[in-house]
């Protein structure tokens, strides 16, 4: 069970101690902020991160590592990899990490011991007059948490290694395949096909060091693992194997059509030598003769055809009748075969769509099961009493009231959205600033300070100008101080709880509560008593509870969680509206251009193909969503 601990991403969370002791603190350091405040016996209130072997009962195990991967002694050193187990790009790179043209940086020393450690010693600035570094502008942080902060020496290898250790997704080797060597391409597509299209794969943990990892095979890969990389990958590769076999079918009945046209029934061989090679089977006819028609109309030139008009390619007119004739085809096409093959297609792809939502649906659940995350353990609950801050409590009623269901993790989350997106809007900030400074400059308060001064004083009239647009260093430690502000300001605020996330020990217990607890979204907002089976399911005696299956953790936009209905209403319309006036703008430029020219529209049609989905994103941008 990999869901109790990484559930944890709440606002507000509860923790255990060495000594049972359980603490609600605010999750500050998930939008870049952490209090450092320590309780009595020494345990950081700021660690969120739960023992994986204990649960809220220090006496209850949670099920350990499969004993079946020999676990190393040491961690694993990700920078001594096997290149074949490399992707090519780091192959490449590392092969041209020497070349002062590819890394500025080749030949320098490389870094030292520890150098890459978070910066607390006495700044650039007062190293030289205070040695000691006990001068208190040398000491004086931004915050606890900009410990972490600091400019580090880039280093291309420990680059790629984190990119494929930590970004890529990789699966545990199994212990019958660590000393194996790879066969060539041939005997693993027969083995693939034939032998291990079911085999199973553990994902590893982003950055596991403890026993040895493989990256995912983009062409061996078992279709059942591809819920490994989340459950809309899955199922896109599952609707696209879907189609794939779909209009393969489609086409074979389509056999016939190809067959008939590619025919001398269809089209004599003495007409067949013009068709090109790649239209040959289509119903393309080069067998053409003109005939007189009195109610066509000829267009003197390229442009919009309308019913009854026809292009000069293919009309013309008799100067001394002034008798009007078209081009027509001679092909025969009105064989009744081809019409009941056409109608078979059609019938076919109706029913294999239909039938397509049922695979899908059961794909996702072959997926869901497969996977075993948070979101099978877990339960969210989004009316909760507003004062309802105590874990305790929360798990009492659920082990008193639901057949003893264990609470492993409970997770309260309040409504201080703003809070969150002060301090994602600070880190920004600050990383920001650090990224345009030297490698191991100080990021203390009064260094930043004196930094953008002197930038600022160095600056002439067009700099000026120019940092309106382009913001410097000054302009972003300007606010970065007032964000500094805000934040001391919000956290003395009182949040009400408007979010519960409760992880269970076992999926039973999370069956069980949402089986006994659901009432449906409209009784439980209007607390309607009379909807719950027994009265020990309302909490406190009086509170019906809008319980539902929780999303996952990684998909939870805790800056959008307490987002209104009024507010999500008017913002989805407003991008609404956008996305109706851009659309119907972009055809309508696209009709002015065709008049021009249908090249041109092409084109046109390319570049707003390209920049509307950068203008969607845009907009939705403005949009609230609880959760991805």
């Amino acid at each position: 069970m990999d869901g109790p601990e990484s559930l944890m991403k709440g606002k507000l969370f509860q923790s255990q101690n060495g000594e049972g002791e359980w603490h609600v603190t605010d999750r500050l350091s998930d939008a870049g902020s952490q209090q450092n405040d320590k309780t009595e016996n020494g345990t950081s209130k700021d660690t969120f991160v739960v023992n994986p072997t204990k649960s809220m009962d220090s006496s209850d195990d949670l099920p350990e590592r499969p004993t079946s991967l020999s676990l190393s002694a040491a961690p694993i050193d990700f920078l001594k990899d096997d290149v074949r187990d490399m992707t090519f790009a780091r192959r490449i790179a590392l092969s041209l990490i020497d070349k002062k043209w590819y890394n500025p940086k080749a030949g320098e020393t490389k870094e030292k011991e520890g150098e890459d450690k978070t910066n607390d010693g006495p700044s650039p600035s007062n190293g030289a007059d205070d040695p000691e570094g006990k001068k208190e502008a040398s000491t004086i942080k931004a915050c606890d948490f900009d410990d972490e902060m600091h400019c580090r020496q880039p280093n291309l290898e420990k680059a790629w290694a984190y990119f494929e250790h930590v970004a890529l997704y990789r699966y545990l080797v199994p212990p019958d395949e660590g000393n194996k060597q790879k066969k060539n391409i041939c005997v693993r597509a027969f083995r693939k096909l034939f032998m291990k299209g079911n085999k199973k794969f553990e994902k590893a943990e982003p950055g596991e060091d403890d026993a040895p990892t493989r990256l995912y095979s983009p062409i061996f890969t078992p279709h059942k693992q591809l819920g490994d990389f989340g459950l809309g990958i899955g199922l896109y590769f599952s609707t696209l194997r879907a189609f794939a076999i779909i209009t393969f079918v489609a086409g074979l009945f389509s056999i016939y059509n190809i067959m008939y046209f590619a025919s001398d029934d269809y089209l004599p061989y003495e007409y067949q030598e013009k068709i090109p090679t790649l239209t040959i089977g289509s119903a393309i006819c080069m067998k053409t003769s003109y005939v007189p028609c009195d109610t066509c109309d000829c267009l003197p030139s390229e442009g919009n055809i309308e019913f009854g008009q026809f292009p000069p390619d293919r009309c013309a007119i008799d100067p001394n009748t002034n008798q009007t004739f078209v081009l027509r085809n001679d092909c025969d096409a009105t064989p009744w075969q081809l019409g009941a093959v056409n109608f078979g297609s059609v019938i076919f792809l109706l029913v294999a769509t239909m039938l397509l939502g049922r695979y899908l649906k059961h794909q996702e659940v072959q997926f869901d099961e497969d996977e075993q995350t948070a979101q099978d353990y877990s339960v969210k609950i989004s009316n909760p009493p507003p004062d309802a801050k105590d874990p305790d409590e929360w798990k009492r009623f659920f082990q008193e009231n639901c057949d003893g269901a264990h609470v492993t993790v409970c997770t309260i989350a309040v409504d201080n959205d703003f809070l969150v997106r002060t301090l994602l809007e600070r880190r920004e900030r600050l990383r920001t600033i650090a990224n345009m400074q030297e490698p191991g400059s100080s990021m203390n308060m009064l260094d930043l300070a004196r930094v953008a001064a002197q930038e600022e004083r160095k600056r002439n009239f067009w700099q000026r100008l120019l940092a309106m647009v382009a913001p410097g260093i000054p302009e972003h430690f300007s606010r970065l101080v007032a964000l500094n502000a805000k934040v001391e300001g919000l956290a003395q605020l009182d949040f009400p709880v408007t979010n519960i996330f409760l992880t269970f020990e076992t999926e039973k217990d999370q069956r069980n509560v949402l089986t006994s607890l659901s009432v449906g979204s409209l009784k439980a907002d209007r607390n309607d008593t009379k909807a719950v089976s027994d009265p020990k399911y309302l909490f406190r005696g009086k509170h019906v509870l809008n319980v539902s299956e929780a999303d996952e953790p990684n998909t939870v936009r805790w800056q959008d969680l307490n987002a209104g209905a009024w507010q999500k209403f008017k913002e989805r319309a407003f991008t609404m509206i956008c996305t109706i006036v851009a659309i119907v703008l972009v055809a309508f430029l696209i009709d002015v251009v065709n008049n021009v020219s249908s090249i041109g529209a092409a084109f046109t049609i390319s570049i707003f193909n390209t920049a509307f989905p950068m203008f969607a994103k845009i907009l939705t941008g403005f949009e609230a969503h609880p959760s991805e």
